[in-house]
This record gives structure tokens, C-alpha cells and sequence, in this order.
């Protein structure tokens, strides 16, 4: 590089190519807004080892909107004399990290050699940022004391971190700071896994019901990794203090896992051997190594995003606009709930519940209006892809011997008392969907065995997204509502966790015995049902 730009020059112009402020770039990369203006000002220069330029490239890479964008950067970039490159094999975080780490090294040395120049002839490094926490200062070297436990073995690694959380939720109350916890490797093939992941789960489960807020931080490169993820969610997604963000470039984070308990102790787990599973771990409890641990994970924070995009309550026709756009996507589509899909009401039918609730006009036509167009989706794809739907027993022998659906919000309209009639004819168009196309199947399972997973219900439709929702419960925990409009609705569209839950359906699917899923015999028991009704209509 012969024209060498400063520091401040190459942000300056990289920041004006992508249109964006000082203010933009510290949100973007999570630190304060007053460091950017100091960098764009010459007044200070990131320090050597810190990941200044590491973020500042990724988050440029990952902002990059269109070609336009990327033929100025290579246009400023080659105007800095650097080797020019073909645009069309070019590999640009490589080349925007390389620019700004020699802008880096620019600015530094200009620094140093001010420095020498003082007459005290000592070099002043106050312009360089550094990152290290305020701790006592002797001759530029930084002392601090921890009294650390070396943890050593997988065993012992997996089951320190239980013994913190279960200990956590005996001894500790709640604070107003989430519990950290990373995943990024996988542990499923060690023997003693499974009866440990039961322990881990209740534990997690635990704190949560009792107002600990839970942060994972997932790196999805994993299929195996991405399903219990999913079984993960199941018991969590309920208390509504449960938090999933992902990253989804594996280089960004490495094979280590971090637990942090705010102001209590900090877990780091990782493998002394290389490409081998976690065996050591360091536990840290001075305040200064837990504000260091979660500075390093607030770090990787900035390049990560949310897994799950919540819905408010107010928000409800929103969602349900989602689902039917979704719906009319192309590919299979599975289902798991806890009572009859809304898919098989006809259309009649649902008109009359409708009509029966408290909704206004334009809520009822335009409901009816997505209705329509769910009904004909299924039935222009239902010939060309698999729609499977797993139910629980109960809600059906709740609705014959209540007469009444148990419908958590998932459902456009109030769930009042129905008549024997009107629920004998929905049953009876189950039959003739069931009769009708081959390629729809129901599952009915019992809920008790399925009490570690019936927490939600999800639709998710192939290559498009997920949709989650809370399961009526009877919990009377003091931290879950049970409130109706306090229901939780959650959106996922990241691709590898659509395709996690799609292969997750098909397992539980494929486990379910032959007698709950055979068509003949669904159809015999809810022919058995309906002659129930009967009797009494």
C-alpha cells in the first residue's frame, strides 16, 4: 500500500460508501458512540489484539446491500494502492480487514514516533485505545487476583456446569441480569449424556419458572445440535425469560462454551486437545474476571441476531396474515398441537364461530378472508406435498365430554360452548379429509407421553418458516400466565432451524406406534366418537 491512509481516512471513507454515522457503527458493533467519533478524529487509534477491526469488518461485510456498494468499496480501496483484484473473484472481508489493520499500523507508528520526540523521551500510548478493564497499573502491566477452580474431564466439565445452575436455583434469588450460556459444540455421543441432559434441562427449567432470565447464544452449524436446540425450547419458550441468538458464521466463534451467573462465577469450558470435545474448564468468581467473561461474550453479541421474532397480543391478526401467506408457500407441512388443526374446520362452520364471538365485522371478514385462502392452499398443494399433524387424545375426549374445544390462541375465534351438531360435523369433515387425500395423515398421541415436549405447538412449513405458540396449562406457577392474551407467539425463519424442526416433526413421527397414525384406524376411532355424540344428540 503506497498512498497509506490513517486510521481515521480508511473509516471515515468506508463508512461514507455504506451511508452510515459513527452512531450507526458503535450499535452495530456494540461498543460506545463516543469511541467511533474518536477514532473518525484522529484523537485515538485502536490498540493491536483488540477485535476493533475484526467487528468493524464483519459488520461491513454483513451490510453490504448490493453490487453498487461493493464497486465503490474496491473503487476506494484500489485507490489506496492496493494489488487490484478482479472483482468478480475477490474475497472482500479479507480486503476491508486488510485495509483497516494497515491503517491501523499506520496510525500507531505515527503515534510512537510523536512520542519519541517528547523531550521526557518516553512513549505516551494514551491515544491508543485499549480495552483492558481499570485495574491498578504498574510499569504498563495489569494485576488482578481470582481465586480460580481447574476443572478437568468431559464428566466433570458437563456436570460443574449443572451443579451451578442447580445449586443457583436452591441458594440464590432471581437478579434483573440474564444467566449467559453459549452453544457451540456438541456433546450427544459421551455416554452419560442423556442422563445428564434430563438434569440440565430441569435445571434450566427451574430458575426460569423461578424469574432467572436465560440468554443462549447458538452457533447453528450443527443439524444434531439444532434439534435439541428445538427439544430445548420446548419447556422454555413458556416461561417468556427464555432468549435464543445465533450466529451464523462458524468462524466467529470457536469451539468454547462460556456459562456466566451475574455477580456469582463464570464457567469457560474448552478442549486441551485439538478438534476434541470439552475436557477443561476454568471457574471464575472475582468480579473483575465476570465483567471480562461477559465483555468477551457482549464481543460476539454484535455479530448475532435473534432466533425467535416474538408477537404481541395486539398484534394477533398480524400473525395470523403471516401464516396464511406462509401457507400458501409451496412444500410440506407439519403440525404439532394440542387440539384439531383449524385447517379442518369448513368453511361454514367457521363462518358461524365467528359469528358467535366478540370479534367486530372487519375482524370477522377479514379472518374468514384468510380462512378461504388457508383452505385453498391446502387443497391445490395437498396433491403434490405432505401435510402431516400430530394431535393430543385428550382435547378430543375433552370436546365430546365438554363440548368445548381446547383451543390455546392459535384459534381466530372465542371458544364458547358448541353444539353436539355443529361438532359431529366438523369430526365428520376430519373423516372425509382423512378419505379424500392421501396425502393428509393425523397422529393422535397421548399427552402423558409426551409431557417433556407439550409445552408448545409449532406449525412449519418446508423451506419457509416456523410458527410457535404456548399450549393452554394449568400451571400456577407464580412467573407463568395463563393469561389468554399474555400467549406467547414466536416466528422462526432461519433456514437451518426450519429444517431442524421439520426433521425433528418426521422423528417424532416416525416414533409414534402404527395404531395412532394408520388412516383406517384414525378413522375408526374418531367414527367412534361421532357415534359417542350421537347417542346423546
Amino acid at each position: 500500500m503506497n498512498n497509506i491512509r490513517s486510521f481515521s481516512d480508511c473509516l471515515a471513507e468506508l463508512l461514507k460508501i455504506y451511508n452510515l454515522n459513527g452512531s450507526k457503527l458503535a450499535k452495530g458493533i456494540n461498543v460506545d458512540s463516543s469511541l467511533i467519533y474518536k477514532w473518525l478524529r484522529n484523537e485515538r487509534v485502536p490498540k493491536y489484539g483488540t477485535p476493533y477491526i475484526d467487528l468493524i469488518t464483519n459488520y461491513l461485510v454483513n451490510n453490504i446491500n448490493n453490487s453498487f456498494q461493493k464497486k465503490n468499496i474496491m473503487h476506494a480501496l484500489n485507490k489506496w494502492s492496493l494489488q487490484k483484484t478482479d472483482p468478480l473473484d475477490i474475497n472482500i472481508s479479507k480486503i476491508i480487514n486488510s485495509a483497516l489493520l494497515e491503517a491501523q499500523g499506520y496510525s500507531i507508528e505515527i503515534l510512537l514516533k510523536k512520542g519519541t520526540e517528547k523531550k521526557s523521551n518516553k512513549i505516551h500510548l494514551n491515544n491508543i485505545d485499549n480495552d483492558t478493564p481499570k485495574l491498578p497499573i504498574k510499569e504498563n502491566l495489569f494485576y488482578g487476583t481470582d481465586n480460580i477452580d481447574i476443572i478437568k474431564g468431559n464428566k466433570e466439565v458437563l456436570y460443574a456446569a449443572l451443579n451451578i445452575l442447580e445449586s443457583l436455583y436452591k441458594s440464590q434469588k432471581p437478579t434483573r441480569d440474564p444467566i449467559i450460556i453459549t452453544y457451540n459444540t456438541t456433546m450427544e455421543l459421551l455416554p452419560y449424556f442423556k442422563e445428564f441432559n434430563i438434569r440440565w434441562k430441569q435445571a434450566l427449567y427451574n430458575l426460569l419458572i423461578s424469574g432467572w432470565k436465560i440468554v443462549y447464544l447458538v452457533n447453528l452449524n450443527n443439524k444434531k445440535k439444532n434439534i435439541k436446540l428445538i427439544e430445548d425450547m420446548q419447556f422454555a419458550l413458556s416461561t417468556k425469560r427464555y432468549s435464543i441468538y445465533y450466529i451464523k458464521k462458524p468462524d466467529l466463534l470457536i469451539d468454547n462454551e462460556i456459562i456466566i451467573i451475574p455477580k456469582i462465577c463464570a464457567l469457560y469450558c474448552f478442549s486441551s486437545q485439538f478438534k476434541s470435545e470439552i475436557d477443561s474448564a476454568f471457574l471464575f468468581k472475582s468480579d473483575i474476571s465476570i465483567e471480562i467473561l461477559t465483555n468477551h461474550f457482549s464481543q460476539i453479541f454484535s455479530s448475532a441476531k435473534p432466533l425467535l421474532k416474538p408477537y404481541l397480543a395486539q398484534n394477533s391478526m398480524q400473525f395470523q396474515c403471516m401464516i396464511t401467506k406462509t401457507e400458501e408457500s409451496l412444500g410440506d407441512r407439519y403440525v404439532f398441537t394440542d387440539d384439531i388443526s383449524e385447517i379442518t374446520f369448513p368453511i361454514d362452520l367457521y363462518k358461524k364461530y365467528l359469528g358467535l364471538s366478540k370479534k367486530s365485522e372487519k375482524e370477522i371478514l377479514k379472518l374468514l378472508s384468510l380462512h378461504k385462502r388457508r383452505i385453498n392452499a391446502f387443497k391445490s398443494q395437498i396433491k403434490y406435498y405432505k401435510f402431516k399433524e400430530i394431535w393430543f387424545k385428550e382435547s378430543i375426549e375433552n370436546l365430546i365430554a365438554e363440548e368445548k374445544y381446547s383451543f390455546n390462541n392459535y384459534c381466530s375465534f372465542d371458544n364458547n360452548f358448541q353444539h353436539k351438531k355443529d361438532i359431529i360435523y366438523h369430526l365428520e369433515n376430519v373423516i372425509h379429509m382423512l378419505r379424500t387425500y392421501e396425502n393428509y395423515q393425523i397422529a393422535i398421541i397421548n399427552k402423558s407421553d409426551y409431557e417433556n415436549i407439550s409445552k408448545i405447538c409449532w406449525v412449519v412449513k418446508e423451506h419457509s418458516k416456523v410458527f410457535i405458540e404456548e399450549m393452554n396449562n394449568n400451571t400456577k406457577d407464580t412467573y407463568i400466565s395463563n393469561d389468554y392474551s399474555n400467549k406467547i407467539k414466536l416466528l422462526i425463519s432461519e433456514k437451518q432451524v426450519v429444517s431442524a424442526f421439520q426433521d425433528y416433526f418426521l422423528l417424532l413421527w416416525n416414533n409414534i406406534n402404527n395404531l395412532n397414525k394408520e388412516k383406517t384406524e384414525v378413522i375408526k376411532w374418531l367414527q367412534s366418537k361421532i357415534n359417542k355424540l350421537n347417542k346423546f344428540n
